[in-house]
């Protein structure tokens, strides 16, 4: 069965976020550390991160640093020990959590214990997908491709940062009702269609939440 690892970024919608996190901020000297240059953070006790997933394993990728304190993770159940992410140097893309799970459905969620800050830059997870003897298969899309429908076409431009995407391909909007479809073939017979449409959820950051709607 094929097996791959998942990135989720700190921006990402996947990621629920409560409390009083907010975006990192460029005025940090040091925001270009973070993967794409985006970390969310907070600076209260007891705010959490959560997350749920289908895999085998979970990593949790932040920064330690002289005001960072201490902060608690849990996977379903099981309570892990408490863990610091002060260092009297700023160390970037550490592993600040991480764990090996059985295939399946899980849920992740880090407190912080302390009045001091966390940052979460991403997450990763591992699962799988199809049957034992095939093969994993990557097709990449840019954003420009034809099997996109942006909706309306006047609400969606190309970002001012998007030398920074990969493939430097890219569509943004700020407006709450635009919405885009990608369409593809997963089988001879069935062809499906992913919509994502953009809502005014704030998520503490410039970024707001997104739902994902599948169609057959």
């Amino acid at each position: 069965m094929p097996s791959y690892t998942v990135v989720v970024k700190d921006t990402s919608p996947i990621l629920s976020y409560r409390g009083s996190w907010s975006a990192g901020s460029s005025r940090d000297g040091l925001a270009d550390q973070y993967l794409q240059s985006t970390f969310t953070l907070t600076q209260t006790s007891g705010d959490t991160m959560s997350m749920q997933f289908f895999g085998s394993a979970v990593a949790i990728i932040g920064a330690k640093r002289g005001n960072h304190g201490n902060y608690q993770v849990q996977v379903d159940t099981a309570l892990y020990p408490s863990a610091t992410g002060a260092s009297n140097q700023d160390l970037f893309n550490q592993t600040l959590f991480s764990a090996s799970l059985g295939m399946g459905l899980h849920n992740l969620t880090l407190t912080n214990s302390e009045s001091k800050f966390f940052d979460v830059d991403y997450v990763t997870f591992d699962t799988s997908i199809g049957t034992a003897n095939e093969e994993l298969i990557v097709n990449t899309f840019p954003a420009t491709h034809p099997s996109f429908v942006y909706s309306p076409s006047s609400s969606w431009a190309e970002p001012g940062a998007v030398g920074a995407f990969t493939g430097s391909s890219g569509r943004a909007t700020s407006d709450p009702s635009a919405s885009a479809t990608f369409t593809f073939q997963v089988s001879d017979e069935n062809t499906l269609s992913l919509e994502v449409i953009a809502e005014t959820i704030s998520k503490g950051n410039d970024y707001s939440a997104l739902n994902l709607t599948l169609y057959q």
